[in-house]
């Protein structure tokens, strides 16, 4: 017997967007069958968009917080503070993206996966 599926919120919310075959025209792909197990291709405009928001974002806050901490400006543009700053800006917005990715991957796949565990158990 498949154990009941129950989405989380955040999944719900994946969810609620990934079931509009408007939005994989944009991740140019048409929309899978719901049962349909995807690799990591189709979101990698998911991961490409959520970088292009997350670093503006994190840099702002980064200078913001640098700022108010009461670093000067020009000892944050020197290269032994501007070169991990920078690095640590890449390193968080690239896994904040990489995240987002895989919360909608993992909840397209989670209810694809239960979906083929109740087809293969009512024989469907």
């Amino acid at each position: 017997m498949t154990k009941t599926w129950n989405p989380t919120s955040l999944e719900q919310r994946c969810l609620q967007q990934l079931d509009h075959a408007e939005n994989w025209r944009m991740l140019d792909r048409e929309k899978p069958s719901e049962d349909e197990v995807l690799p990591w291709k189709p979101f990698g405009r998911i991961f490409g968009f959520n970088l292009a928001v997350f670093g503006p974002v994190i840099s702002v806050v980064f200078l913001a917080i640098s700022l108010a901490s009461g670093t000067d400006r020009s000892e944050l543009l020197h290269p032994d503070n501007l070169i991990p700053g920078i690095g640590f800006i890449l390193v968080t917005s690239l896994l904040m993206a990489l995240f987002a990715a895989s919360l909608y991957r993992r909840s397209w796949n989670r209810r694809a996966r239960y979906f083929l565990r109740r087809a293969e158990e009512t024989g469907d």
